[in-house]
């Protein structure tokens, strides 16, 4: 797996590349965060049709709207990098910091 940071690079690159926002200015982080959330949501969306019947969901199976669930999770994980990119994260860094402030509080398994 490449180090957080790593993904971010390609993240951007990707976007570079294909014509998408990588202007990290008020409107660029406005806007990807807008995204973040509509991709939250679409995730939700297939999370809470999983209880319901197959005629419930209009022939969607189970397995079809974990699938779904992943694709939603990933376009999550692009703005979640893209906005990491445009507020300047260290993530790598700020993941291991945050570990050992959860590390002293919660410390081993209960």
């Amino acid at each position: 797996m490449p180090e957080l940071n790593e993904l971010i690079k390609e993240v951007m690159e990707n976007s570079a590349k294909w014509g998408f926002n990588v202007t990290p200015d008020y409107d660029g982080i406005l806007m990807e965060a807008l995204c973040l959330c509509g991709e939250v949501g679409e995730f939700a969306n297939c999370i809470k049709k999983l209880p319901r019947t197959l005629s419930q969901r209009n022939g969607i199976t189970e397995e079809q709207l974990i699938v779904q669930a992943w694709e939603e999770m990933i376009d999550i994980l692009i703005y979640w990098c893209k906005l990491a990119h445009f507020l300047g994260m260290d993530v790598d860094a700020d993941w291991k910091r945050k570990q050992a402030i959860l590390q002293e509080r919660w410390g081993g398994s209960k």
